[in-house]
Formats: C-alpha cells, structure tokens, sequence
C-alpha cells in the first residue's frame, strides 16, 4: 500500500509537469474547433482515464482496508475460541481412550479366539 502511494505522488508530480499533460498552445492560424479536436479533447480523454483510474484505485484500496480489518477480526475471534477447542480435543481424546484400550483388548481376545479355533479345527481334520 504505502508503494502504490508513492508511486501515486510520482505520478501526480509528473501530471503537474510532464509536457504530454499540459495543454498546448494553439497555432498561429489553428482555429478553436480544430484547437479543440486536436488539443483539448484527446487531453480530456487522458485526463477522463487517469481520474477513473485513480477513483479505481481509492475503491479498491477501500475493500482491501476492510477486508484487513474483517481478516483481523476473524483472527482475533479465532485466537480466544482456539485454546477452549484445543481443550475440548483434548478432552475427548481422553474420553476416547478407554473405547479404544477396550477395543484393542478384544481385538486381542478375538484373534486368541480365532487361534484356538484354527488349531481345533486342524485336530479335527486328523
């Protein structure tokens, strides 16, 4: 942001003295339709583009600032409910534990199980 506005003042200098931003002076026998056509309007038309540039440029500066804001307020908004998620992850990861140590334990017994049957089932094909 703060480049674009220095090379915004670049510009606005160069508009005050830049010879293509001043208008000419008219010929000696130059009538003022032709004047007008070939001098005040084409510079008009520069002038017309840099202003809509420029109202451009402010708008969107604008919509930057405020999604800034809205990104820093999200941030902030995230950073006081984070800890108590975190907690709560933690939480039920602990819950979660038992089920699991007694999943695991009957993961166990099933395969003790499914051993003892495979051996019975090989003393019976004898």
């Amino acid at each position: 942001m703060v480049q674009s506005k220095e090379v915004m003042e670049r510009n606005i200098h160069a508009y005050d003295e830049d010879v293509k931003w001043q208008l000419a002076e008219p010929g000696a026998l130059m009538s003022a339709k032709n004047y007008r056509d070939k001098k005040v309007l084409p510079l008009m038309e520069k002038l017309k583009e840099v202003v809509k540039n420029l109202i451009d440029w402010v708008c969107l500066s604008e919509r930057i600032k405020e999604n800034n804001n809205t990104i820093r307020n999200l941030t902030g908004e995230y950073k006081k409910i984070e800890p108590d998620c975190r907690e709560g992850v933690r939480a039920q990861l602990e819950r979660m534990k038992e089920p699991c140590k007694e999943r695991n334990n009957l993961y166990e017994k099933q395969n003790d199980l499914k051993g003892q049957k495979y051996k019975i089932e090989k003393l019976l094909e004898q």
